[in-house]
């Protein structure tokens, strides 16, 4: 099989290699650069490793240029990964080689490879359902107000799901979503998932928990991209309208967001000696050791939070949103607790820091649960046998 993803093996994201290291028996990288060539020398050490193209892209786009996208193309942002010769390289590859299957990572990468002429079966995984993330988004800025974005992006996406052989979605509620703007689209549940054996207590060098520099152990954690938008939004609203609550009761509590590339609104917060935005860190597991709680605040999103799961699988006591842990087959008050208001958010990491007994329970029950139904090992088999089923309705056309 071909997979045609953005960045999943660049140099610095540990966890991509991690998940390659889960699932892949035989992986190929073509080296451009030196920092390739180190990637392939890492990943030779625990694969069969051969030889396919790998090319780099830009970071994404800083907010002021987001803010700034042409009117009426929602997806401007795709020229700044994509350009044609992506298409073209891939055909190339298609032609010369006997794949059977093809997967693009993301539908804003769909759009240029929706036309690929080949045999092999074409797969489209929607990580995230940008209609829905874009109408999201909009309504908690401007509440009640049409957004015409999320329309054009829920033609886009229906009209690209229904032209690929198989699209794959990360949970039941998205693929019930688009299966409804797409009716016609194959579509298979493939969640997403980590590594328990690299998220789990016992892996974080040396066992210690990661200190706060003023001789406090962090009380509550945010960990995942500080540049995205859903993510600026959920360290925003936590820190300003759920922490004070939390401080009420524990003055001295600490907040730390760990994340690569944090906007400069983030960094002002930095200011208060209690919020400390760590900003791009080569491991997050001591940050997630370190923290009593781990706060998923998210109130816009789609798709499902690896945060959650990470945290779950280092036995972290978490306290989500509603919108925060969709898509995932946790429970309120079994694996996490659940909150959305301010008020109601704040009590609930001021009980968990409270309850110890909470916190450990918590933790065991949503470590099992990721051993049971998120490592990557589990959903390997799923993943294959979405791809096998994919392969046999080809075949029975042929």
């Amino acid at each position: 099989m071909m997979l045609v993803a953005r960045r999943s093996t660049l140099p610095g994201l540990r966890a991509g290699l991690q998940d390659l290291r889960s699932i892949c028996s035989h992986l190929e990288i073509l080296p451009e650069t030196e920092a390739a060539e180190a990637i392939n020398r890492e990943l030779s050490s625990h694969t069969s490793t051969g030889l396919a193209p790998l090319r780099t892209w830009p970071s994404p786009p800083p907010a002021k240029t987001a803010r700034a996208r042409p009117v009426g193309d929602p997806f401007y942002w795709r020229r700044l990964w994509l350009t044609p010769w992506v298409a073209a390289a891939t055909q190339d590859l298609l032609k010369q080689n006997g794949y059977d299957l093809v997967q693009i990572e993301h539908s804003w990468a769909g759009g240029w490879l929706m036309h690929l002429q080949t045999d092999a079966v074409r797969v489209l995984t929607f990580h995230n359902l940008h209609w829905v993330l874009a109408e999201r988004q909009h309504q908690m800025n401007q509440p009640g107000s049409a957004d015409p974005d999320s329309g054009r992006l829920l033609r886009y996406e229906s009209a690209l799901a229904q032209s690929f052989d198989l699209c794959l979605t990360t949970s039941e509620s998205d693929r019930a979503l688009l299966n409804s703007a797409a009716p016609a689209a194959s579509i298979s549940v493939v969640p997403n998932g980590v590594d328990s054996r690299y998220f789990d207590t016992t892996a974080v060098i040396n066992g210690h928990a990661l200190s706060d520099g003023h001789g406090r152990i962090s009380s509550v954690a945010f960990t995942g991209s500080l540049f995205y938008a859903p993510n600026i939004d959920a360290v925003q609203f936590f820190a300003s309208e759920i922490f004070p609550g939390v401080r009420v009761a524990y003055p001295d509590a600490v907040f730390i967001a760990a994340g690569k590339n944090p906007s400069a609104s983030l960094l002002a917060l930095g200011r208060d000696s209690n919020v400390q935005i760590a900003g791009d860190v080569p491991d997050t597991r001591p940050y997630l050791l370190g923290a009593k709680v781990v706060v998923v605040p998210l109130r816009a999103g789609s798709g499902t939070r690896l945060k959650i799961l990470e945290a779950l699988s280092m036995k972290k006591a978490v306290v989500s949103t509603t919108i925060g842990c969709e898509g995932l087959a946790v429970e309120d008050q079994v694996h996490l607790l659940i909150a959305d208001t301010p008020k109601a958010f704040a009590a609930a990491v001021v009980r968990l820091l409270d309850d110890e007994s909470l916190r450990i329970s918590l933790g065991e029950a949503g470590r099992k649960l990721v051993e049971n139904s998120y490592d990557w090992r589990e959903i390997a088999e799923i993943q294959e046998s979405a791809w096998a089923d994919a392969l046999a309705r080809k075949n029975r056309r042929l």
